[in-house]
């Protein structure tokens, strides 16, 4: 995951929104991160009754900041399971997405 040099320190004022088409499944303040790779696990856990692709959004309001991050939510919204199923399902660079239908 590239976070572009955002960093995230404890103390810091953060703003999180994880939306899934259009709807807010999650929205928290918090300054007890310690870097977004925490934020990112957090949303995981809170959203373990969701499928499908959702983007959060992270604003860290003590640096002037905000970055989307696109995730995978699946049945087990495990942090590490989403990381080795990006990194071992890109034979020639194609990657399978599991899309849910509505």
């Amino acid at each position: 995951m590239c976070d572009n040099n955002k960093k995230v320190f404890p103390g810091d004022n953060i703003f999180v929104c994880l939306t899934q088409n259009g709807k807010s499944l999650l929205n928290l303040y918090g300054n007890e991160f310690a870097g977004i790779s925490e934020i990112v696990k957090f949303a995981y856990l809170k959203a373990k009754h969701c499928f499908g692709i959702a983007t959060l959004n992270v604003r860290n309001q003590s640096q002037g900041w905000s970055y989307n991050i696109p995730l995978m939510l699946n049945k087990h919204n495990s942090y590490s399971t989403a990381i080795k199923s990006s990194q071992t399902n890109n034979s020639a660079n194609q990657r399978e997405l599991p899309f849910v239908w509505v």
